[in-house]
């Protein structure tokens, strides 16, 4: 079956509505005829910083297409949580994001800054570090990443990304590696 695009960006209570139905009756009759896609807004707030906090959870993003944490995940996590609230530090925030990332899934040479490993750096600017990213325009690019390489070439200079393509596909690394 095809996707409904009128029901794109909208939200189910909405639909129901127009609809006159509730919104039970209103998620099967969708379930009928297509395969959507959803997005649910069942996260407490009090449960994210909880769970960010924990010394094995880490940073990532699903990167599904319609969302705006594809864009958004990391400028948030550190404008929101580390800037703004104070849950977590800046050391954290970056260990979560490379270094455990890296040893965890085995990544060779990958999650420091250290001689013979991929330079892949982010320069930001605390003061406007921000996602702008939203569910209508999930690819709005963050501010305050001055500068960013990867794989050690230049990708962002002073805030403008440049239009290269520096970095690799990883492939899955087999547990005997």
């Amino acid at each position: 079956h095809s996707n409904d695009r009128t029901l794109n960006n909208k939200r189910l209570d909405e639909i129901a509505k127009a609809r006159g139905k509730s919104p039970i009756e209103t998620a099967l009759e969708i379930l009928k005829v297509t395969n959507p896609g959803a997005t649910s807004f069942n996260m407490i707030e009090a449960d994210i910083e909880n769970f960010m906090k924990q010394p094995w959870v880490m940073t990532g993003s699903d990167g599904s297409g319609g969302h705006p944490r594809k864009w958004g995940t990391y400028p948030r996590k550190i404008r929101e949580y580390v800037i703004n609230r104070k849950v977590i530090s800046m050391e954290r925030m970056i260990q979560a994001s490379s270094s455990q990332v890296a040893e965890t899934f085995k990544l060779r040479d990958r999650g420091k800054l250290a001689t013979g490993y991929f330079a892949d750096v982010i320069i930001l600017d605390p003061k406007t570090i921000s996602d702008r990213s939203t569910y209508e325009q999930p690819e709005l690019q963050a501010e305050g990443l001055r500068f960013i390489l990867v794989n050690g070439k230049l990708e962002v200079d002073g805030g403008k990304y440049n239009g290269t393509l520096n970095g690799r596909t990883l492939r899955k690394i087999s547990a005997s590696e």
